[in-house]
């Protein structure tokens, strides 16, 4: 067999393994942004059409307050992760009694659980500090007990809470636990801690600005501040609110847990685009939540943990009538007709994070790569790949003895000979080559190989799609791929839930202390 029409084999193998791998989405956890879908509206979308729409913006994950049989049955085989709460009112019972517990689990997880990708199950929302939150513990424990029971493995149980159980939130080294909080928070990051699983965490830099937008800089609480904005803290700097309050729960929860670290999940996070509240625009909705993005998805982290990507989750979906008159109602990325408040870019190609992709990519190509050496085309590709294997590098005499083995080592279910394919490259030059000559070795790598797949090009949604149109053209689908890559830039609540007093203008008090 001449190495022309191996390589023509191969071209057109590759270009398959391209399609495949490109067909599954590859966001995962940490780092992934998603949507609240609040439900507060009588005017909202059915849940299919809801679920319909996070597919089609490419919004991966979604959170729910509370279980929805019919929300759930349209999320299922969604490939959409599912955060999952409970009713506040709920709590009480689900922690005295774990019959309760069990039945809420049979009814809403367990039905669902082969085909519903659950993230976490969280009791309660920002119910701390609080008559309730004495049960928080207790609930999560007993809905623990109650998965393991129906055999369901894999979902970290926790609770969501606001930075009002912050006492000290300024400078963020500085934050602790308030006295109020403190005795149900400590054993329940502690318990966290133990399970290996995360905080929710409700992160809000709108109120604090709104509380006082005298001395709070706007740029500082849009994520779009200047370093004349910045905050200064044990030797890091600070350039937006979100990382400050952030790695003040942080320091809150290793000063509770004696240093041990818990994973924080931004649960929800937002700002209004209109309802009358300071700072309360369309442009300023559209600021944050875009700078958050961007913030987030390029995976730099915070001060505190530099480069440990944050799961965050935007407050919300839609617009909702039934929330409380005022700014509550004005959260939503979308009008409840389905159109934009303003263009998110949770909703664009730019929410597909370079960081996330060069990872996944890599682990795509060394799938690749391995399979190719298993299915012993390793022969013709060992110039072209050798510097992804470096261990399996050939030299020519190696070479000529498996030559003479390849093709029965080839899978093929009778064992055939790889035949000439019958197409325009059999007769016609390719590159300036005849068929039969086809260099497949010059100056090819590696990852020239997953380019010609569909992979590695420009932050673009054609850069999930293979590059190389013409499979009979490999060569030339090689150089397009090229000429295309470029340097990638970096790019309560139901609702907003917090129980404090309201300030005159209707709006919540900041849950953190001023930052300026």
């Amino acid at each position: 067999m001449s190495g022309g029409v191996i390589s023509m084999a191969v071209a057109r193998w590759i270009l398959a393994c391209g399609l495949l791998l490109c067909s599954s989405s590859f966001l995962g956890a940490e780092g992934a942004i998603g949507v609240n879908y609040g439900m507060l509206g009588n005017n909202l979308p059915s849940p299919a059409q809801v679920i319909s729409m996070y597919k089609a913006k490419n919004i991966n994950y979604v959170r729910l307050f509370h279980p929805d049989t019919t929300v759930l049955a349209a999320l299922r085989n969604s490939g959409i992760g599912v955060v999952l709460g409970t009713y506040n009112e709920d709590l009480a019972r689900m922690a005295s009694d774990p019959s309760f517990a069990a039945s809420w689990v049979s009814s809403y997880v367990q039905p669902f659980a082969g085909a519903v990708s659950f993230r976490y199950i969280n009791a309660g929302n920002e119910v701390i500090p609080g008559e309730p939150a004495a049960n928080v513990l207790p609930a999560m424990r007993n809905l623990d007990a109650a998965l393991k029971s129906a055999g369901i493995s894999g979902i970290p149980v926790t609770t969501a809470v606001a930075t009002s159980v912050l006492g000290v939130s300024y400078p963020p080294s500085q934050g602790a636990f308030s006295e109020a909080a403190s005795p149900y928070m400590a054993p329940i990051v502690t318990y966290l801690a133990s399970k290996g699983a995360p905080l929710l965490v409700n992160v809000y830099p709108y109120f604090a600005y709104a509380a006082d937008a005298e001395r709070v800089q706007l740029g500082y609480a849009l994520l779009s501040a200047s370093q004349s904005a910045s905050v200064t803290d044990g030797g890091v700097t600070y350039t937006n609110m979100f990382d400050a309050i952030v790695d003040a729960a942080h320091a809150a929860v290793e000063k509770a847990t004696g240093g041990q670290a818990v994973e924080l999940v931004v649960s929800e996070t937002g700002w209004p685009s209109g309802g009358g509240g300071v700072g309360a625009t369309v442009e300023n909705a559209a600021a944050y939540n875009n700078n958050l993005i961007r913030h987030v998805s390029g995976g730099a982290g915070t001060p505190r943990r530099p480069g440990k990507e944050v799961e965050t989750y935007l407050f919300a979906m839609f617009n909702e009538n039934q929330k409380p008159e005022g700014v509550e109602q004005h959260f939503g990325l979308f009008q409840p007709d389905m159109t934009e408040v303003y263009h998110p870019l949770v909703c664009t190609s730019e929410f597909f994070p370079t960081s996330w992709r060069r990872r996944e990519i890599e682990k795509r190509r060394e799938r690749v790569l391995e399979t190719l050496h298993r299915y012993a085309l390793r022969v013709s590709f060992a110039p072209l790949l050798e510097t992804g294997m470096d261990a399996k590098n050939f030299g020519n005499g190696q070479q000529t003895q498996e030559k003479s083995t390849m093709i029965e080592d080839a899978p093929s279910q009778h064992q055939e000979t790889l035949q000439q394919f019958a197409d325009s490259d059999t007769v016609n030059p390719v590159n300036s080559h005849e068929s039969g000559d086809v260099n497949m070795e010059a100056a090819i790598s590696a990852e020239d190989v997953l380019r010609a797949g569909g992979f590695g090009a420009k932050d673009d949604i054609g850069s999930f799609l293979p590059t190389a149109v013409d499979s009979t053209d490999f060569e030339a689908s090689l150089r397009d791929a090229r000429d295309f890559e470029g340097e990638s830039e970096k790019p309560s609540h139901p609702g907003l839930g917090y129980k404090g007093n309201e300030t005159d203008s209707g709006g919540k008090p900041s849950d953190v202390q001023q930052q300026q």
